[in-house]
């Protein structure tokens, strides 16, 4: 507890990260890939965008 007071920094980025993936899991309950399961996570939480080229989607890192 006296942590709390002591330090300037929480845990409450990676307990929403959490909270989102568990979202997502419940949503998502049946895909059949893990690797669409994590594209879908990171395209979510801005980790990873969709562009379109050509024709065909092309992962790239979120500017």
């Amino acid at each position: 507890m006296k942590h709390t007071f002591q330090y300037s920094y929480t845990n409450g980025g990676l307990e929403g990260k959490n909270n989102l993936i568990k979202v997502i899991k419940g949503i998502a309950f049946g895909y059949r890939s893990f690797y669409h399961f994590k594209i879908r996570i990171m395209i979510i939480s801005n980790d990873l965008s969709l562009k379109k080229k050509a024709g065909e989607f092309i992962f790239s890192p979120a500017t």
